[in-house]
C-alpha cells in the first residue's frame, strides 16, 4: 500500500461522498476549545489536577491498625481505669507518631497551590487529613423498608394483641435504593 500524502482527502461518510477529512485539516488550532466540565467551587473536584483519593476515603477510615479511629479509641480509654499504666501508655500511643509533613516546603521551593498540604502526600499531615475526612463523611442513614408504613405495622400487632417488635420482620427490609448515598 502506498502512503497517502497530506493533501489526500479521505471520505468519512458512507452516505455523503462529499464529506471528507484531510490530514490535519481543519487544524486543531482552528477548532473551538475543549469544554471541560466544571465542579462546584470549593469542592474537592474543583482542581482537575487534584487526584488524591485518601483525602475523601471515608470507607477505610479507622481500619488501619497502626492508626485506629482516634475518637472511638478515646471513648474506649475513658471507660477504663485512668490510673492504669497500660491505659496511660495507650493514650500516649493514640497520638500520631509520624512526621508532620514537610509543611509545603519541597526541594523546588514552597508550594502555594494547596494551603491544607493534602494535594501532595509528602506534605500531608494527620490533622489536615482528619479534617478533610470529617468534611467528607457521609451524612445519610438508610431507612428500613417499613419506615413509610410504620403506623400500619404497629396497628397490625395491636389489633392482634401482640407485642410490637422493633422494626418489621422480613428478609432484606432495607431495599438497595435506600442504601445508596444521595448528595
Amino acid at each position: 500500500p502506498q502512503s497517502a500524502c497530506p493533501s489526500t482527502k479521505v471520505p468519512i461518510s458512507k452516505d455523503d461522498p462529499n464529506l471528507t477529512a484531510q490530514f490535519r485539516y481543519p487544524s486543531p488550532g482552528s477548532q473551538p476549545p475543549v469544554r471541560m466540565p466544571k465542579a462546584e467551587p470549593g469542592s474537592t473536584r474543583e482542581d482537575p489536577y487534584n487526584v488524591t483519593y485518601y483525602t475523601r476515603d471515608t470507607g477505610r477510615r479507622g481500619l488501619d491498625p497502626a492508626n485506629p479511629f482516634p475518637e472511638l479509641q478515646k471513648i474506649k480509654l475513658e471507660l477504663m481505669d485512668p490510673n492504669s499504666p497500660e491505659v496511660q501508655e495507650m493514650k500516649e500511643a493514640l497520638e500520631p507518631q509520624s512526621s508532620p509533613g514537610n509543611q509545603g516546603n519541597f526541594a523546588t521551593g514552597p508550594t502555594d497551590y494547596d494551603p491544607t498540604g493534602l494535594r501532595a502526600s509528602m506534605s500531608a499531615n494527620h490533622a489536615a487529613l482528619e479534617e478533610s475526612l470529617d468534611a467528607n463523611m457521609p451524612d445519610h442513614l438508610p431507612y428500613p423498608d417499613w419506615y413509610d408504613k410504620q403506623e400500619e405495622v404497629v396497628a397490625w400487632y395491636k389489633e392482634r394483641d401482640l407485642q410490637v417488635p422493633f422494626g418489621a420482620t422480613g428478609y432484606g427490609t432495607v431495599p438497595t435504593e435506600r442504601r445508596v448515598a444521595r448528595s
